[in-house]
């Protein structure tokens, strides 16, 4: 008898290399990701970080991102499931030299759940780079903001799009990253 593939498969194979801190950026083709592929020239519209937690005696993996609802902690298994028919996840390391800030950066962003989503600053991304506003959040500042506090690099902070999460410029996340869906 045939077994079936399991479509989370690719992710399963992974999840236990994934660690605290690393970037998970998303990909997708729905109208909304579509018009922010239009204004930052990427395909990839969103981003999170990863973070294991112990729940019930196990370890569990979730994504910190800000979506609509805010600034949220969610499983990583349900938000690949859940991405699965609108695109693709890629899974970006954290480099080497900044890798020891991993659970530090989680922990940072971990007091934000429960922020605002920054709608408004979304919109003005569009059109001209904003500057961060920690009091709402939207998914590249929420990835970032950590790395900017504890690098302490220079204000104002211009909040990245997407895709920049992993530039050069930053040099927190290698620019190569692997496919989880």
């Amino acid at each position: 008898m045939i077994k079936p593939l399991d479509p989370l498969q690719n992710y399963k194979d992974r999840r236990e290399n994934i660690r605290t801190g690393d970037a998970i950026l998303f990909e997708s083709k729905d109208l909304v990701s579509r018009a922010i592929s239009f204004f930052t020239g990427s395909p990839i519209t969103h981003a999170g970080m990863a973070k294991w937690i112990r729940v019930g005696g196990h370890r569990r993996l979730f994504i910190i991102e800000a979506i609509v609802t805010g600034v949220s902690l969610n499983y990583m298994s349900n938000r690949t499931a859940w991405w699965m028919p609108h695109g693709e996840l890629w899974w970006h390391k954290i480099k080497p030299e900044h890798a020891h800030l991993g659970e530090a950066a989680a922990a940072m962003l971990m007091e934000r759940v429960g922020t605002f989503y920054d709608f408004k600053s979304l919109l003005w991304q569009a059109v001209k780079r904003v500057n961060i506003d920690d009091s709402r959040l939207f998914c590249s500042e929420a990835v970032m903001l950590p790395w900017h506090k504890m690098l302490e690099w220079p204000e104002p902070f211009v909040a990245p799009y997407p895709n920049e999460v992993v530039s050069q410029e930053y040099g927190i996340y290698e620019k190569k990253g692997e496919r989880i869906t």
